[in-house]
């Protein structure tokens, strides 16, 4: 029953399969395959391979599949390499993989699933074929596989990741391996590659050293087989070695050199030797022989080296413990050390016994002993030798009985000697026997001079020496003072080594010095020498007396009374403290010596340290003595050197005045002190200020009133100072001061003087009058000093050409007179005071003269030019007039008719009147008729002194005239500064053009600088020092250019600070200071320029050299 269902169920499904495919075949009537996917295996690695896929009639997008994963390229592939390739034929959809992995080993087919089309092609199998990576030995090291012979290896071949499993083969000593081997396969996890490994067992014999075994690989994706190769390293131990050049106990000198080989055959592999000496690794040197290895060893034999065992040893992979072989060394060698000793060690006294021992350290083979005294052999029969085992030393004894102190220079001698290695030594001692010195001696020794006196300056330093003769050992020598020990702490003095002492060097003599600096407490001091011995219980003994020059170390002075008054008896007494011998004393007053009346000579007197001298002098004082110092001098008559001390005095006397009595303050300084210095003794002092009044009935009385103490003007009575705040003129006068003190009273005058700058008091002059007429103007000035005070006239002028001044300043009034004045003489004139406070402010004085009518030429053009065609019409005439009384101005035609504003047609006429007598009118004219005609018109000015008349033209606009009136107005070590005054500008703009060039420029080349038409100076710059230039100018406007100006000549300064001027540049209006009363000093100058320079813009100032002098234009 369940055979007869499941057959009905598989016709079930072909029938269902049946319909659909009728269904299928229904759909894709218009598209099938032309081409489907067919299976293939390649080697990975290939650069690419095609999976085919052609649907006939198919423009659509094809989904590729590959083990079940599917993706269409229209969205984007998952695999990098692969790629869809295309033809111009219609369907054509392959797959195209690109450096072929294993990756791309699997199941591959495509498919169209639309609502047009459903076709899926055969899934066709890429059989991706992978040699193996890699073939290797596992025990192979370098390609040797090492084995110990006689025992077994597993040699394994392995075959690294292939796909499918490689095929392994064996060869073993060249023969082919048939017997069934061993063989793993082991399949990588999550990958189709697979590893192969085989197994061969071989068993090492000696024989079998050397063989060659390979494993041999094949595969599909090989062309042909791989192979991998190894060496059997069959490992076997050598042989015992054996030493050879030198055999144990064998006898050899030190410091010979032996050289022994060490030879070890058979072993592989070849064995490795070393030597050892005592267990010390040694460097031989190394030989190879076929299957022998041997090294040589050479070695310097030392006494150390006795007895010493010397050892080569094998060592190799093959042994598991190293060889060895040894022989032992007998080195020959002396004693290092001979040493003597006497018995007892400290030494004896005379007539005792003494033993001398000979003792010698290791030596092989022992050493043989003997005595010498001074050079000579003793019988043997004077002493005992005894000998010890071969492992040890020699000693011998000699004993002497009877010993004296002559014996200690006899040199006594112990000879060790060894046959075998030439060996032969002495060494020397002489006997230590006690005996004491002979006699001591103590002498004075005075460093760096030749003096045998016996009284020493003080600060001197000397040597006391003290000679013990003879005495073993050497005696010790000691050093008292008054009967006490002299030690290393006492203050200046020091003991010295004997040695320090050329004297002492023979051996017979000890001595000591002992080294001080000399002070009066040394005088008459006691200073022994003793010498302790061993040998003695008496110790030998010499002494010294001292006998020290000292001056007295200090002066007791003292003044009776203390505090004495001028002019009344005080006494001085002076005493000394001890010295040797006794000083004398003498006294000075400042540095001067007094008289020997003058004071009281008194007793000297004895002391235990030497003498003491007093004195005593007496006088009157003044009080120029206070603060003098009184001088006692105590001088030692053989040193000649002086104690001095001085004492000064404390004179008492009333205040007296030692300072200025006159001071100058300046009129409202802020603060001035009036300080008046006072000497007095007490110090302490008092102060009274009283001002003095002159009495109007009589000139020589004086009147007194006290001086108020104020917030102004305040004092103290504790101080001699006045202070002032803010000094008025009203301050000055004659003030009084009284100062008191203990010892009376002082009084004397201080003189005080306010100085102030000058004040103008008056300035006046004529108020009429008239060119010609003389003139003379008055300045009054108040001023302190008033005879230092200056007085300075100030002119403000457009023009000057007076030549001469008079000015005449007594007591504060100064007069300046002009004679036959002119019209440029009129104008504004200041007065101005100066003196070293200050100065005033200026006082003015304006001077009106009458005088005729003139002209101004410099300000009047004598042509006007025509404006430009299709502009204005009109032109504009001016003239400018000077004079007093008042000045009429009249204009005339061509025809000399009067031109009235405002009457006559086609003229407006202006008038102006300006300061200081100047006058202009402007003559506006309407233009009609030919632009090429000159029209010529007249300026008449005139008043009741006089008349003047200029005619102007009106011409057609043509190039500049040339500037005129070009000169040189200052001049420096690189420049030059050049003016001039501007000719008729042709009707429009104009530009200066200035040409200058070197007159030692042999190529007469001209250099030009542009100048703007407003300007009427130019420096020019730049300019070489001491070099002479040519100067010229012209004027240029759009119609053309002026002819030349005169030239001028110009040479720069050779001095780089000096300055060249005019004073001033032409057409402007300046200031001259006129004249100054005598004695002007640079300061005055400088205070006078400097207010100047502050109130007005340009000036030049004249310094007469008398009263009336000329002044340069």
């Amino acid at each position: 029953m369940s055979l007869w269902v499941a057959e009905m169920i598989l016709v079930m499904k072909k029938f269902f399969l049946f319909i659909i495919f009728l269904q299928t075949d229904s759909i894709n009537a218009e598209y099938y395959f032309m081409r489907q996917p067919s299976n293939n295996t390649v080697v990975a690695g290939t650069r690419q391979v095609v999976v085919q896929c052609y649907i006939a009639n198919y423009d659509g997008d094809v989904t590729w599949s590959k083990d079940g994963f599917s993706w269409t390229f229209a969205i984007g592939s998952p695999f990098p390499r692969y790629s869809l390739m295309t033809t111009q034929r219609r369907g054509v959809q392959n797959l195209r993989i690109s450096d072929v992995t294993i990756d791309d080993d699997g199941f591959y087919n495509c498919q169209v699933l639309t609502s047009e089309a459903k076709l899926r092609s055969r899934s066709a199998y890429l059989n991706v074929l992978a040699p193996p990576k890699s073939l290797v030995l596992l025990q192979a090291n370098d390609d040797v596989i090492s084995v110990m012979v006689d025992q077994r290896v597993d040699v394994t071949c392995l075959a690294n990741l292939s796909k499918p499993q490689s095929t392994i083969r064996w060869s073993y000593s060249g023969s082919n391996v048939t017997e069934t081997l061993d063989e793993e396969v082991e399949v990588q996890p999550s990958s189709k590659l697979v590893s192969t490994k085989s197994f061969l067992r071989i068993k090492a014999t000696r024989s079998q050293n050397g063989s060659v075994v390979r494993c041999i690989a094949s595969h599909p994706a090989l062309n042909g087989s791989i192979t991998t190769q190894a060496v059997l390293n069959v490992l076997y131990p050598p042989n015992l070695p054996s030493i050879q050049g030198y055999k144990s106990d064998t006898p050899v000198p030190t410091g010979s050199a032996i050289t022994m080989t060490c030879v070890s055959s058979g072993g592989n592999p070849l064995p490795s030797l070393t030597w050892r000496l005592d267990g010390v690794v040694l460097a031989g040197q190394v030989f190879y022989d076929n299957d022998r290895v041997v090294s040589r060893l050479r070695h310097v034999l030392r006494q150390q080296n006795h007895q010493k065992l010397v050892t080569c040893s094998v060592d190799s992979v093959a042994l598991t413990n190293q060889l060895t072989t040894g022989v032992t060394l007998n080195v020959q060698f002396p004693p290092e050390k001979i040493e003597i000793s006497q018995l007892p060690a400290n030494g004896v006294f005379e007539y005792s016994t003494i033993v001398l021992f000979c003792v010698t350290s290791f030596s092989n083979p022992l050493s043989s002993l003997s005595w010498l005294r001074n050079g000579q052999f003793l019988s043997p029969g004077d002493y005992v030798v005894r000998q010890f085992s071969a492992k040890s030393f020699s000693r011998s004894t000699l004993n002497l009985t009877s010993v004296k102190r002559d014996d200690v220079k006899d040199v006594y001698s112990c000879q060790a000697s060894i046959r075998e290695v030439s060996f032969n030594k002495q060494v020397s001692t002489k006997l230590n026997i006690f005996y004491p010195p002979t006699s001591v001696h103590v002498t004075i020794y005075h460093l760096g001079r030749s003096s045998s006196s016996e009284l020493i300056p003080e600060g001197r330093t000397i040597q006391l020496r003290c000679v013990a003769m003879g005495g073993n050992p050497a005696p010790a020598l000691k050093w008292y003072r008054d009967g006490r020990l002299v030690t290393t702490e006492d203050d200046h003095v020091v003991v010295l080594a004997g040695s320090s002492w050329p004297g002492c060097s023979d051996d017979e003599k000890t001595c000591s010095i002992l080294e001080l600096t000399l002070t009066s407490t040394e005088n008459g001091a006691r200073f022994g020498c003793s010498a302790d011995h061993v040998a003695s219980k008496v110790a030998k003994r010499d002494v010294v007396v001292l006998h020290v020059l000292f001056k007295p170390a200090r002066l007791y002075v003292g003044v009776h009374p203390s505090a004495p008054t001028a002019g009344q008896t005080m006494s001085v007494t002076c005493e000394t403290s001890p010295s040797n011998p006794a000083s004398k004393i003498t006294w000075k007053h400042n540095g001067v010596s007094m008289t020997s009346q003058s004071y009281l000579q008194t007793n000297t007197r004895r002391v235990s340290e030497g003498a003491v001298v007093s004195s005593r002098v007496q006088f009157i004082p003044t009080k120029e003595d206070n603060g003098s110092a009184i001088t006692c001098s105590a001088t030692n008559p053989i040193l000649h050197e002086a104690t001095t001390r001085d004492v000064i005095l404390d004179v008492q006397f009333p205040p007296f005045f030692t300072g200025a009595t006159r001071f100058n303050a300046t009129e409202d300084e802020k603060n001035f002190v009036i300080k008046v210095p006072v000497t007095a003794n007490p110090s302490n002092v008092t102060y009274h200020w009283t001002k003095l009044i002159p009495d109007v009935s009589s000139s020589t009385s004086w009147g007194k009133i006290p001086l108020p103490s104020d917030v102004r003007v305040s004092w103290q009575n504790r101080e001699g100072v006045v202070r002032m705040r803010n000094v008025q003129k009203s301050d000055a006068g004659v003030y009084q001061v009284k100062v008191t003190n203990s010892m009376g009273s002082t009084s004397f005058n201080v003189t005080f003087d306010v100085l102030y700058a000058p004040r103008i008091l008056m300035l006046r002059g004529p108020s009429d009058a008239a060119e010609g007429d003389d003139v003379t103007m008055t300045c009054e000035t108040d001023s302190n000093p008033s005879k230092a005070t200056i007085v300075t006239w100030i002119k403000e002028m457009s023009k000057h050409n007076r030549q001469h001044f008079d000015v005449t300043t007594v007591d504060g009034k100064s007069e300046l007179k002009l004679k036959n004045v002119t019209s440029s003489d009129r104008g504004l004139y200041r007065c101005l005071a100066t003196n070293e406070i200050g100065a005033s402010p200026p006082g003015t004085f304006h001077l009106k003269l009458k005088f005729a009518a003139k002209i101004e030429r410099d300000l009047t053009p004598n042509k006007v030019a025509k404006p430009l065609p299709g502009g204005t019409t009109k032109a504009t005439l001016s003239c400018t007039a000077v004079g007093n009384p008042l000045v009429t101005l009249q204009w005339r035609n061509n025809n000399g008719s009067i031109i009235r504003s405002g009457q006559t047609e086609g003229y407006v006429t202006k008038y102006v009147t300006h300061n200081n007598d100047v006058y202009t009118s402007s003559l506006d004219v309407s233009l009609l008729g030919n632009e090429d005609d000159v029209i010529k018109y007249t300026c008449v000015v005139s008043n009741a002194l006089g008349r003047d008349a200029i005619e102007i033209k009106i011409v057609p606009r043509s190039h500049p005239d040339p500037p005129i009136n070009v000169r040189i107005v200052n001049v420096t070590y690189d420049a030059i500064v050049v003016s001039w005054i501007p000719g008729f500008d042709g009707g429009m703009s104009q530009t200066f053009l200035l040409e200058y060039r070197r007159l030692d420029d042999d190529t007469k080349r001209w250099d030009i600088s542009n100048i703007p038409g407003h300007k009427t100076a130019h420096e020019m710059v730049g300019l070489k020092q001491d070099i002479e230039y040519r100067i010229r100018m012209r004027s240029i406007n759009l119609l053309g250019k002026s002819g030349l100006s005169d030239e001028i000549d110009a040479k720069t300064m050779a001095d780089v600070t000096a300055v060249r001027s005019s004073g001033f540049y032409p057409g402007h209006s300046f200031t001259t200071v006129i004249a100054t009363s005598c004695g002007v000093v640079v300061f005055l100058l400088i205070v006078l320029l400097v207010f100047l320079c502050r109130k007005f813009s340009s000036r030049i100032s004249y310094r007469p050299k008398s009263k009336g002098s000329k002044f340069p234009s």
